[in-house]
Parts: C-alpha cells; structure tokens; sequence
C-alpha cells in the first residue's frame, strides 16, 4: 500500500473512531483468530474511568463487572465463541469510578466465522441503564404501593376495560360479592355475573364508559345470592373505569329502624340519666331532657334557646369551644368543663359532643355527666399516692440514715473507745489529757448525732415503758418556757386520766422540744402564741390515711400531742420538704429536726398530721397509739450469771466483730476491767475458736452484723452447744431494733456501739454474780 493509501485508512480509522467516542454506547470487537481486539473510548468514559491500554482493556472491564453477574456473562460469552448461540442480551452490574454500581445492558452477537464455522471475532454494546433501571423500579414500586393500598381499603373495588372485562377485583370486593378474583378478573361483566346483566349496574357502567363522566348511585339489587344496598360510586380513566361500592344494607336498616324507633329514642332521652342537649348551629339550645334540667336546676323551657355559652363558667369555654369547631365528618370529641347552675355554683361535668344531620341542619349533640363525685375520688387517688410516695421516700432516707449511723458507730468505736482507755492510762496531771478529753467529747458529740440518725430512721435507742403522755409534759414546762422567745405566750391544754402510749420518755422529750423550738422560731420576734395540748381520740383508717407515715396503721386509740402557732406559716413547697433531713427554713440549721420527730414517731408506730396556710401559722398533731397493756418494756440482760468483780481475772470473753479496730478496742477494754479476751474476725472464727476449748469461753461478746455467718445465726449455734452460755451483744443500731431480732431467744445483754469502760464493765457485771442456769 502507498503511503497516501496508509494515510487515508489512517484517517478513515480516526473518524470512526471518533465517532464511535461520540456516541451514548460503548462499542467493542474481540478476535479469536490472533487479531487485535478494539474498545471504543465510551465503553469506559462513561462509568467515569480513563480508557486503559488496548492490550489491557478487556481485563479492565471483567475486573469492575459484579461477582454476581460476571459468571453468567462469561458463559454467554463463551456459548457464543463456541457457536452454540449467534448472540445474547444481558444486563449486568459494573463498578463506576467512584465506587457506585451502574447498570449496564451488554449486548453481544458473532461479527466473523471462518468457513468450518468457528467464530472468528465478536461485537457488542455497552449502555448504561441505570436511570432507565432506577425508573421502572420505581414504577414496580408504586405500582406495588398502589396495589397494596387498594388491596387493605374498606371499600369493594375494581376494574373494568372499555371491552367490558374485569382486569382487577381486590380483596374487599371477594369478601363483600363472595366470588374469588379468579373467577372474575379476565372474564367479561355479563359472563362473570350474569345475575347483573341489564341492571342498573351494566346501564351505569355503560353510561360512565361512553361519556367518560364519574357517576354515583345507591341501589338495592334483589336478585340472589347478592340482595343487598349497594353505595357505588364509578370513576372513568383512559383504559376503562375503576369501580368502589360499599355494602349499605345495615345503614339502611339502621336509618328505617331508627324512623321506626323515633318516639321510642325521645322516651329513652327522656328517661336517662345523663344530661342530654340538641344545639342547633347557632349554638342555641333546641332540646334538653330532664337530666339537665336538675342538673342544672333549670325548667326546660328556660333553657329552650338559650346561647351554650352562657351555661358555662369562665375559662372553661375554650374546651368546650375547641370541641365545638371540629369538622363535621369527625367522630365528635369528650371534653371536661363546668356548668352554672340556677343557684350559682358551679358543676363540674364530662361532655361528650357529636354533630347529627337533621334534614339540612348540623346539629350538635351534647350528653352531659355529672363528675362532681369522680373529681372527688381522683383528688383523693392523688392524694394518697402523693402520701405513699412521701412514705417511701422517708423509708428510704431511714434506710440510709440507719445504715451511715451503724457504720459511723462502728468507726466511732475505735475513736471514742481508744480515748477512754487513754484516759485510764494517763496520770490527771498528764499534758495531754485535756486533748484526749476534747477527741471523747467530740467523739460523744458525733455519737449523739448517730442516735439522731438512728432516730430518723426508726431504729433509736428507745427505752420503752408506760408513759403519761399528759404528765411527761408537765415535767417539761419550765424547760419548754425557757426555749420560746420572749414574744411568745405558750398555753398549755392537757388532758387528764390519759391511756397510756408505750414510749421512750427521752425520745418523746425529743419531740416535744423539737416541736416547741419551731413553732418558737416560726414567731421569731413578733408577739404570738404556741399552744401545746394533749388528748386522746379514736382514730378511723379514713382519718390515718391522711397522715405522714401511714404505715397501714390500725384504727383504734390514739394519744393526740398537739402544737399550733400563730406565725408565718409554711407554703406547699415547704410543706413537702419539711421532713426531709437538715432542711431548714432558717438562716442556720440544728440539724435533723423535724426528721427527727418523724423517725421518732415512725419507732414508735405512730403517725404526723400537718396543717398550715402561709400568714395563719402551724398545727402539728403527732397521734401515738394507746398501750393496751400497762407492763414496762424496759430492756433487760439475760443470762448466765458469774461472779463477783474479784474473779473477772478468771474470766474470758470471747470478742467476735469483723472489724478490726473493734475488735482490738473491745479487747483492751475488757482486759483493762479484769478479763481475758480472745478475739475472732467472722462467725465462722468464733465457732473454731469455741469447739477448740467450749469450757474456757464464759461469755461472748459478738457484733450483730457480720458478713457470712451474722450474729443471729452464730447466737444459735452457741445456744445449741451450750444453753447456758452468755452471750452479749454489740452493735451500732439500737436495743430496740435487736430485740425485735432477737425476741424470744435469751439475750443475755446488751451494749450498744460506741460503749465507753463504765459501759462495758456495767454490761458484764451482772455475769459476775453467784453462778445458776438462767430462766
């Protein structure tokens, strides 16, 4: 060939080429006879990627196909080089440039055979389809929607062509007709239901198909197995007409019996106890039955034409409004307001509004109930629950309160217990006995505080016995005079031949003070009275439910200590704190207060009434339950007897506490006093230590809480062995809360922590009597 010849092919090349590039598809020719295999610049443009080496592009193309595709394309490809099929169409997935998958139709056919038949080289196509793909998803989806959605409404539907078939029957239509789609779709309407064949039904068909106008009618068809009312309504398109009817027979029956049954509803109305009233549209009063009119004490005829409006009170028309505008196709609405009666007061009612067509009227249907009783109950419902959550929130802190107390206790063992043996080490004269002096008055302090806690919690050192409430006061007075301000009158009203309240006489002391202080404070410097009386009252569940503290108390006798002022009185907000620890409303607080009363009087199985306005003052009632038994609950030691302060020597006493420094302060203690001690970290320890040598223990002085085996198990375990076996003991909590552990089971003593020397020695005295069984 010449070189222009070279040239001009050369030419011819780049134009096709070029427009190839040019268009939307991407254009390749593979050879199988050795020959270089051609892809156009579009095939990879338009995925975004640059066009790779010839040699390479083929590669390039398998290698950005989908996993999932490439092995159908691969063996279609390779059916059509085998000859086994002239060409093939397939959509496959290829990876775009920046990661995203594309659609892409490949299309694929033989271009050149040798004369035995084997296939020489192949062409295809690439087109990218993704939006074209994307589109009839989309349209799939809609259509799938719009089937679904046709398919769950009320309604009977379907569809007809402008040949008169039925091309779509949904599933209201099966129930409502009885006939399975697939007795009807592809079926002609006169061969589906013959029974309809030139009824009102063909004639509306036919008539909406001709002018392509929507129609709608009601009729009742007679002929069976389809008697019934028929609502239809019949919507034109461009291929036939869509067809939803409704089954109306019970709406029909419902409307004759509701004619038939008209004087029968009026003597209903009439006769219900309800309050009924018809409102026309502009709002007035067209009917009200005789439930209204004594509700509102109103004759009828007064209310006939009056504006609703001016039946009801205040702000209370904007509910009552609000339900008023609703559409007209709503289900009506239920709303609470207040109507005036004829005497003024006010009547708390529910409304139950709703709107009815009467001949080409809306009117407005109103039953009235009176709620008065149902509020009543409602307020009572929150006010329990706002006392029950009260309780619960006390028993919580008490908890807590009782749980730091006996920790602290514990801790306060080894600070207030070393002092004290210090103190018995050191000379008067001794330089630092006065710093040892202050760590035990500190130490005391921060004990009292403890019992306060304990107190708070329920769970005080109480020392229980027969009181006269009236007489405990009496012995107060002076002291009660001296702690109220000058400003202040107090005036005491104390009953006489009180019963008797089984109490702690300091813990009730407590009260008293703490009850005086505040009402003095609440005075502060503006001339007042505080009056303190006492009396005793038979209390009902209803009246105790009403209380702080109500612990399902029992009705029955209650003493009454009861402490008024004429000061500032307190608001809600304090009202609901007032017992919560170390809230104060003054500049300083004393400490726990009011929380201490209420953990007093919780011990004691008694209640807290409160009442109190802000500008009127105070009341406070405490309401203690009568003794119903005129025997002392003083605790007392039981246990075996030993001898006297000379043999302690002899003695040895087994210390069993899980802490450390208890049990060293305890052991040195008794050791000061005269005794042996062993000591053992746990309940289990204490058993070793017993069995090993059950005759050299004479006493066992043992912590109540112990993790593992607690002292209530190892008291048992020891009783077992041996009946007769002192055993004393130890804790931060009170003699009252041990004993309710402990009833019944012959606790030899009791010392309560932090215990100082005399404490000890007076706890274990009584062990050094003559020697006899205990009871």
């Amino acid at each position: 060939m010449s070189a222009p010849d070279d040239l001009e092919g050369r030419e011819r090349l780049a134009r096709c080429e070029r427009i190839l590039d040019a268009l939307d598809e991407g254009v390749w020719e593979i050879r199988y006879d050795g020959g270089p295999s051609f892809f156009s610049q579009r095939a990879f443009t338009m995925l975004g990627y640059d066009p790779p080496p010839s040699a390479e592009a083929r590669d390039f193309l398998w290698s950005i196909t989908h996993p999932d595709d490439e092995s159908t394309a691969r063996q279609l490809l390779g059916e059509l080089k085998r000859g086994e099929r002239d060409s093939y169409s397939l959509d496959i997935r290829m990876r775009g440039a920046e990661g995203e998958w594309h659609y892409v139709a490949l299309r694929v056919r033989c271009a050149e055979r040798a004369d035995d038949g084997q296939v020489l080289a192949a062409v295809g196509t690439l087109s990218d389809v993704s939006d074209e793909r994307r589109a009839a998803l989309a349209a799939r989806d809609a259509h799938r929607s719009l089937q679904q959605v046709l398919e769950s409404i009320s309604d009977g539907m379907f569809v007809i062509n402008d040949d008169f078939e039925f091309t779509y029957f949904n599933r209201a239509a099966e129930d409502l007709l009885g006939r399975p789609r697939d007795e009807v779709v592809g079926r002609h309407f006169a061969e589906a239901f013959p029974e309809a064949a030139g009824s009102v039904f063909e004639e509306e068909y036919r008539a909406a198909l001709r002018t392509r106008e929507f129609r709608s009618f009601e009729v009742y068809f007679g002929l069976a197995p389809y008697e019934n009312w028929y609502d239809v309504r019949v919507h034109p398109h461009d291929e036939g007409i869509a067809v939803f009817f409704q089954v109306t027979t019970e709406r029909k029956l419902a409307e004759r019996a509701l004619r038939e049954s008209e004087e029968r509803y009026r003597a209903l109305v009439q006769s219900a106890l309800d309050g009924i009233v018809v409102a026309g549209p502009d709002q007035r009063v067209r009917e009200a039955n005789p439930a209204l009119c004594d509700l509102l004490g109103r004759p009828r005829d007064e209310l006939i034409g009056t504006d609703v409006w001016d039946l009801t009170v205040g702000e209370s028309e904007g509910d009552l409004g609000s339900l008023l505008e609703r559409d007209p196709e709503a289900a009506g609405g239920i709303g609470e307001t207040a109507l005036k009666a004829s005497d003024g007061e006010e009547v708390p009612v529910e409304v139950r509004l709703g709107r009815f067509r009467q001949g080409d009227e809306d009117l407005y249907l109103g039953i009235v109930r009176d709620v008065t009783h149902r509020i009543a109950i409602e307020r009572e419902r929150r006010e329990f629950e706002a006392n029950l959550q009260q309780a619960q929130k006390l028993e919580s802190l008490g908890l807590l309160a009782g749980g730091i107390a006996h920790d602290f206790n514990n801790l306060l063992m080894g600070v207030l217990g070393n002092a004290d043996l210090a103190l018995n080490t050191m000379l008067e004269t001794a330089p630092a006995r006065p710093f040892v002096r202050n760590i035990e008055t500190a130490a005391r302090r921060a004990a009292d505080l403890c019992n306060q806690m304990l107190a708070y919690s329920g769970k005080g050192r109480f020392i229980v016995e027969d009181l006269d409430l009236s007489e405990l006061v009496e012995e107060m007075v002076h002291m009660l005079e001296v702690s109220v301000s000058k400003a202040a009158a107090l005036r005491l009203s104390l009953a006489s031949d009180l019963p008797a309240i089984s109490a702690d006489a300091s813990q009730i002391r407590q009260v008293v003070m703490n009850l005086i202080v505040n009402a003095s404070d609440a005075l502060g410097d503006q001339v007042g009275v505080i009056n303190l009386s006492t009396e005793a009252n038979e209390c009902d569940a209803e009246y105790l439910a009403a209380t702080y503290l109500d612990d399902s108390l029992k009705p029955g006798s209650y003493v009454v200590l009861e402490v008024s002022d004429t000061g500032c009185g307190m608001d809600a907000e304090t009202q609901e704190r007032i017992f919560d620890p170390f809230f104060t409303t003054k500049f300083a607080g004393r400490g726990l207060g009011m929380a201490a009363v209420l953990g007093i009087v919780r011990g004691h199985g008694g209640a807290i009434k409160l009442y109190s306005e802000v500008g009127t003052g105070t009341t406070i009632k405490v309401l203690l339950p009568a003794s119903t038994t005129s025997d002392t609950r003083k605790g007392s030691a039981e246990g075996r007897p030993g001898r006297d302060m000379a043999g302690a020597g002899d003695m040895t006493v087994l210390v069993v506490d899980d802490e450390d420094t208890v049990r060293e302060v305890a052991t040195a203690m008794l050791q000061t006093i005269g005794f042996q001690a062993l000591a053992a970290p746990s309940g289990e320890a204490a058993m070793e230590v017993y069995l090993e040598d059950p005759g050299r223990i004479d006493c066992v002085l043992m912590d109540l809480t112990m993790p593992g085996m607690d002292g209530q198990e190892l008291f048992r375990l020891l009783r077992r062995h041996d009946p007769a076996l002192p055993v004393v003991l130890s804790s931060g909590y009170s003699r009252q809360e041990v004993a309710q552990r402990f009833a019944g089971m012959r606790l030899t003593g009791f010392v309560q922590k932090p215990y100082r020397l005399r404490t000890l020695r007076e706890a274990l005295f009584p062990l050094l009597a003559s020697p006899e069984s205990p009871d």
